[in-house]
């Protein structure tokens, strides 16, 4: 991995946007009250 230092940052680069584009999902598509409420209970 130090000797690829290049290929551990693009890993790191592919996981960080799939973490984005998951967090752009939720805040676009926000869950029913309902869900919502659940979640705050439990």
């Amino acid at each position: 991995m130090l000797n690829n230092p290049t290929a551990t940052t693009g890993d790191l680069d592919v996981q960080l946007t799939a973490v984005q584009l998951e967090l752009i999902k939720e805040a676009n598509s926000p869950p029913p009250p309902k869900d919502a409420h659940g979640l705050l209970e439990s």
